[in-house]
């Protein structure tokens, strides 16, 4: 019964959204003269940790909104592999 709730649209989603943020953030951090290490932990930081405060704030203010931790785990997920794509692409 786990497996249906890991994998699904709305978790594919989340990745997609944060890859796609993360990458935004690298690439804008590169191009700022920001040396690629430097772009990458700082772009990872605020991806995972803006996923974070919006799974507690969704929680905390919307009434039937949800705290899921697989939300963030798919937002991480989706953050990790922008890194890959942004060694290859950006760096």
């Amino acid at each position: 019964k786990i497996a249906p709730k890991i994998i699904s649209t709305d978790k594919l989603a989340h990745a997609a959204a944060y890859f796609v943020f993360c990458t935004t953030l690298i690439y804008g951090l590169n191009r700022n003269r920001f040396a690629f290490s430097r772009a990458v932990l700082t772009g990872l930081t605020i991806s995972i940790s803006y996923g974070f405060l919006m799974e507690i704030l969704q929680y905390s203010f919307f009434p039937h909104r949800y705290f899921e931790v697989w939300d963030i785990v798919a937002n991480i997920i989706g953050s990790l592999i922008s890194v890959l794509v942004s060694y290859f692409f950006i760096k």
